[in-house]
């Protein structure tokens, strides 16, 4: 006699399919946390990159806005204090976590080679700004505090 067939179709996944289905889904879930810090690092470098060059911005406009004769005077050891977000704060704010310095050279600017001025009496117009950041959060003393870049910024006479 031929055993009758089941009144309900088999329904659901066996064991053996759903230990199979959570190694893989284990797998998987290891592999992304193991991805993880490698991503927080990568966001951690990507802000801190945007808010060094926020601070450059606020410094090149101090630049900017400042005229040619008076370049020397008004920015030479100049220093600036930002928070985290790369706004400026007061150099005494619990706020600061980046510090800047600012050294002044008029006149007798070298450019890089290819700068596309072949005269050196073009280069008398022109004063360069020496910017350096750094890692500076309120408390700690400036012989502590990391120097994260140094960036320089060319100025010319433009005769305003």
């Amino acid at each position: 006699m031929n055993p009758s067939p089941p009144k309900y179709p088999r329904q659901g996944f066996s064991l053996i399919e759903c230990v199979i289905a959570l190694g893989l889904l284990a797998f998987a879930l290891v592999a992304m946390i193991g991805l993880l810090p490698i991503g927080l690092a990568q966001f951690k470098a990507s802000k801190e990159e945007t808010v060094q060059v926020e601070i450059l911005k606020f410094i090149d406009t101090q630049v900017q806005q400042t005229e040619f004769a008076n370049l020397a005077s008004a920015l030479q050891a100049a220093t600036f204090a930002f928070n985290e977000e790369g706004f400026p704060v007061g150099s005494g704010s619990i706020d600061r976590l980046y510090v800047t310095e600012t050294s002044v050279s008029v006149g007798g600017v070298a450019l890089p080679a290819g700068a596309g001025l072949a005269a050196e009496s073009s280069l008398a117009g022109l004063a360069r700004v020496d910017v350096t950041i750094f890692l500076q959060p309120a408390g700690l003393a400036h012989a502590q505090a990391n120097v994260l870049q140094t960036v320089a910024i060319i100025a010319s006479d433009r005769g305003q």
